[in-house]
């Protein structure tokens, strides 16, 4: 048997770039994004918040968008930081208290996904209504009335 000799290496080419691209401004722009749904299912572009002191507060907007509850994003290192936290992500973290539930944030984010399973199944959609804050309530007041 005897040996084949190896082919030869190709030319170096002539041009770094391909002719196509020689010029930054003919290369095609991406104008379309990906649409980021929470989980995979549920896109935040139809969230409505009626309540115009809260919609600063309240991080639904596609800036905010997130496919996970758990980005691990430093939300508390500034003052009114955590109002550009997602809202399901500060959901999640509110459900991470007392300690038997302290730091498991991946057992919160799948309680998070069946709860919004759940809901979906019961009404059809996930935001309708689901977003609701509370004034001063009934509880409140029972203390400053003495009832």
């Amino acid at each position: 048997m005897s040996a084949s000799p190896d082919p030869p290496p190709p030319p170096p080419p002539s041009h770094p770039f391909p002719p196509s691209m020689t010029d930054w401004e003919t290369a095609p722009a991406v104008t379309e994004t990906p649409d980021i749904k929470l989980f995979g299912k549920w896109s935040t572009d139809d969230v409505q918040i009626n309540d115009i002191s809260l919609q600063d507060y309240i991080a639904v907007k596609e800036k905010y968008a997130k496919y996970l509850p758990h980005s691990a994003g430093r939300y508390a290192a500034k003052r009114f930081r955590k109002a550009q936290c997602p809202i399901v992500e500060r959901l999640t973290n509110s459900m991470m208290m007392h300690g038997r539930n302290n730091g498991k944030k991946l057992m919160t984010v799948r309680i998070v996904k069946h709860a919004f399973e759940i809901i979906h199944l019961l009404t059809g959609e996930v935001w309708g209504g689901g977003v609701i804050f509370r004034g001063v309530g009934f509880g409140s007041w029972r203390g400053f009335l003495g009832c």
